[in-house]
């Protein structure tokens, strides 16, 4: 026990060093002071009523407060906010400088540059409810160039606003655009080391997993995995490279994956801490918080994103204190994987709480707290890997022992053991049997497919040379099929399928027809009879008989059909009967489909 714990302070006081080694800005407390560049920050004083920019730049400046706040938290407010960053020049040489706001999901900035003649040099309107390639460069975040004139000052404008009263803090910072660069850099490599270690243990637990066959690390797999898409979308990376121009599904995505990280996590902490039997009036609780976070779920798909937080926060609290609260609750009965976890899960809880204090502006925003989630829950993810690791051991000494005592159950049970192995050889047996039927079934309409029609038509081949008849096969194609699905849905579509194919079936009933399904809205028939002329009247019957059927409810749904009648003599082969059916089936779609085109070895007939 001393050892685990040893090794978790060690792991969790690397990844603290870790972070502040790759992300100094974490402890910034100001903005970059850049040499020979006068900064100046000032807030509007926010108002019910929404402002333009030409009346907002002629405000006399005091109205204007000065800050000297770098992370802006206008936590909860419908309200738009108003930044003025006055830049001034005194060296002799033009600077080249890098505006970085470093949240990547405020929903509407407008950035305005004015030179120091009055006159506007820049505008951009951007934000993650806009097309990422609103923001003029590319960045997770939002970043603006300013190009600053030597012994000359400039005025930057930022109008932020939201889409239902939902801040996030945004850090600003003011960076040449070389240190912009090497803050890319740094920041890659910051993202690269936390994602990479994320990574790393899924697949760790994933492998084990699949080694061990326990639920434990499929389940805490499936938690890492929501996780670390959560944060991909949250950190912008999501938006950024997986869908750039869809930021309604983008801010859907993101808030969906939240309450899936509490589902997720809930599975693998009932499983993980065995809830049900050790703790079960506290399992309950926990099933009944998850069972809550369907509210934030169909809050956000009504796009109700502010009552979605806020709703979120006290539900996630309590799930969370209800976790921990288990967690120590097992801890005092001296269960070492529940004292890994309360170790684990106390960090985690601590990082989330103080992030939802920054959004309630309960705490001031800084660069610390805005990336706190980061830091805890890879400090989180790092312990709760040792208590895996930890069960891991664990397991091993159970294993051994239970081997032990499975030596002495088969000695005894060896009849019993052939039995159930020849039960599961008799399901197995039997499952073979389905799998072989349904891998020439088609699952919608319950016809043969495509791979069984080598030998549907050898069968018949050899039927007809018995009995001297004729062979009859068949293509037909429901006429502008994808008007219906496009129309009314893949819904309709199918159902028009399923209702050809008991039309079908109904009609070749008495002629014991082979019925297949070709492919997509195209079937396949294939009759044998003695009378030629009356096989070519029955398949000119049904393809006008199918145009009678009510097959969709509200239009009429007619098919074009292409047939070749072959003598069971010289009959030629399977691909050959295709290409001359297929033929005559694409002829009757050009001659304007509701057709059926018929062609024998002697003769060919149309109608």
């Amino acid at each position: 026990m001393y050892t685990a714990f040893r090794m978790t302070a060690f792991w969790a006081a690397f990844t603290t060093l870790l972070f502040v080694v790759l992300s100094p800005q974490v402890f910034a407390s100001t903005p970059e002071v850049i040499t020979g560049v006068e900064q100046r920050y000032s807030l509007l004083e926010p108002s019910e009523n929404k402002r333009d920019f030409d009346t907002v730049r002629g405000l006399p400046e005091d109205q204007w407060q000065s800050t000297s706040v770098d992370v802006l938290n206008f936590a909860l407010d419908k309200r738009e906010h108003w930044l003025k960053i006055t830049l001034k020049n005194a060296d002799t040489e033009q600077k080249h400088l890098t505006i970085l706001l470093d949240q990547p999901i405020q929903d509407y900035i407008d950035f305005w540059l004015v030179g120091n003649t009055g006159k506007l040099q820049q505008h951009y309107k951007t934000g993650d409810r806009l097309p990422f390639n609103s923001r003029p460069m590319d960045f997770r975040g939002f970043a603006f160039p300013v190009e600053l004139p030597a012994t000359s000052s400039v005025d930057v404008f930022f109008r932020f606003d939201t889409y239902d009263g939902l801040y996030e803090a945004i850090p600003v910072y003011i960076q040449s655009h070389d240190e912009f660069r090497q803050w890319i850099i740094q920041d890659s490599l910051w993202y690269g080391f936390y994602y990479g270690a994320l990574t790393i243990l899924l697949a760790y637990n994933l492998i084990i997993g699949f080694l061990t066959k326990e639920r434990d690390f499929y389940l805490y797999s499936l938690y890492l995995a929501t996780f670390f898409i959560w944060n991909l979308l949250f950190r912008g990376y999501g938006y950024q490279h997986l869908w750039p121009d869809n930021p309604w599904f983008a801010n859907q995505i993101l808030s969906i994956s939240v309450s899936f990280i509490f589902i997720t996590l809930t599975a693998f902490t009932a499983v993980f801490l065995d809830l049900k039997r050790q703790a079960p009036r506290l399992h309950r609780l926990i099933l009944v918080l998850t069972g809550l976070q369907l509210v934030p779920i169909f809050l956000t798909l009504g796009s109700y994103y502010t009552l979605f937080f806020t709703t979120l926060m006290p539900i996630a609290s309590m799930h969370l204190l209800a976790i921990l609260s288990a967690a120590i609750y097992l801890s005092y009965k001296k269960s070492q994987p529940a004292q890994i976890f309360t170790l684990a899960w106390g960090v985690l809880i601590a990082s989330v709480l103080i992030y939802f204090a920054q959004v309630l502006g309960a705490i001031p925003a800084n660069s610390l707290t805005s990336n706190i989630l980061n830091i805890g829950s890879l400090i989180e993810m790092l312990v709760l890997a040792l208590a895996m690791v930890d069960k891991i051991n664990q397991m091993k000494q159970d294993q051994a022992k239970a081997l032990k005592a499975n030596l002495i159950i088969q000695q005894e049970n060896n009849i019993e053991l052939e039995q159930l192995v020849a039960e599961k050889t008799a399901q197995l047996t039997a499952l073979n049997k389905q799998l072989e039927h349904d891998a020439i079934t088609d699952a919608l309409t319950g016809l043969f497919n495509r791979r069984r029609l080598p030998r549907l038509y050898e069968k018949r081949l050899e039927h007809c040379s018995q009995h001297d008849e004729f062979i009859g096969f068949i293509l037909l194609d429901i006429d502008h099929f994808k008007q219906i699905n496009d129309k009314f849905g893949h819904q309709d579509g199918d159902e028009v399928l399923v209702k050809l194919t008991e039309c079908m079936m109904a009609f070749w009933l008495e002629w014991q027809a082979d019925l297949f399904r070709f492919g997509g809205e195209e079937f396949g028939i294939i009759i044998c009879h003695k009378d030629r002329l009356l096989l070519t009247e029955t398949i000119q019957s049904f393809q006008h008989h199918i145009s009678q059927q009510t097959l969709h409810h509200t239009r009429n749904i007619t098919i074009s059909v292409g047939a070749v009648i072959m003598p069971s003599q010289n009959c030629p082969d399977l691909d050959t009967a295709i290409a001359v059916a297929d033929g005559l089936l694409y002829d009757a779609k050009n001659q304007g489909r509701d057709l059926c085109l018929i062609k024998s070895l002697a003769v060919q007939e149309t109608r």
